[in-house]
């Protein structure tokens, strides 16, 4: 099997694509290094992403996912950040169309948690907003049906008793809390992940065969999703595994909404 490029030669390809000396490429990437607490190594990566250059030539598949994930989490670049020189435009590997990316600007110590504990902060920093927008989009998703097939009343007056009782409870405790902000500003947002698939099988004719295989398909889809979500909101890491999880589960969300849109009220 043919070996990869020298990563040496990935260093001299993104010098020459911003236009300076490998030495000030280094200088460049001990900034980023410093100001995302990466090591320089993988500052180098992320900047030759960054600027459109194709990391599977040059990189393990690994590595590559690697990148991706820390994409999500570098702060953006300063504004006076020196422009990158123009040059032949390749495909670009990260971010696609619609990608939704992440910038985290936190930054702090603590004087008493590990340095493994502060590693595992900064990868569920990347897993928290895939969990935010597969859970929302699931609640967008079917909001927008029963609010057009049932009327937005629905939700406190007609639908099932468990459900009414969960709204109505949660809305009188944040009543009792005003000095908080308002948990939504629509019913369902006061239903926990795992309440949603009782939505579903309340209006089953409404929702299955148009927009959803079966309810059995639904019901697991949140279970498994749910599980992953409730050890991240409660401050816990995913293992690799349960992270790649959340990740197919978001993709195989995407593509059933991306074939159902032109349907949605």
């Amino acid at each position: 099997m043919k070996n990869k490029p020298e990563t040496g030669d990935l260093r001299g390809l993104l010098a020459t694509r911003l236009g300076i000396s490998e030495r000030q490429l280094y200088n460049r990437a001990e900034e980023l290094a410093n100001r995302a607490s990466l090591k320089t190594a993988e500052a180098i990566w992320v900047l030759a992403a960054q600027n459109q250059i194709n990391l599977s030539k040059y990189l393990p598949p690994e590595v590559v996912d690697r990148v991706r994930t820390l994409l999500l989490q570098i702060p953006a670049p300063p504004k006076n950040a020196a422009p990158a020189a123009k040059m032949p435009v390749q495909t670009p590997t990260v971010p696609t169309p619609r990608e939704f990316v992440v910038a985290r600007e936190f930054r702090g110590t603590d004087p008493i948690l590990t340095g493994q504990v502060l590693g595992e902060a900064r990868e569920m920093a990347a897993v928290y907003p895939m969990l935010y927008v597969l859970e929302n989009s699931m609640r967008e998703f079917i909001r927008r049906i029963v609010d057009a097939r049932l009327g937005v009343p629905w939700w406190t007056t007609q639908s099932p008793t468990a459900i009414r009782r969960q709204i109505d409870s949660r809305m009188t405790a944040e009543r009792k809390n005003a000095w908080h902000q308002r948990r939504g500003e629509h019913p369902i947002d006061y239903l926990d992940l795992i309440e949603l698939p009782a939505v579903v099988r309340s209006n089953e004719t409404v929702f299955v065969d148009d927009y959803l295989p079966t309810l059995r398909w639904f019901e697991q889809f949140v279970e498994d999703i749910y599980q992953s979500r409730c050890v991240v909101c409660h401050m816990n890491p995913l293992l690799a595994d349960n992270i790649q999880d959340v990740k197919l589960k978001l993709k195989k969300w995407q593509r059933l909404v991306e074939e159902k849109k032109d349907m949605l009220p």
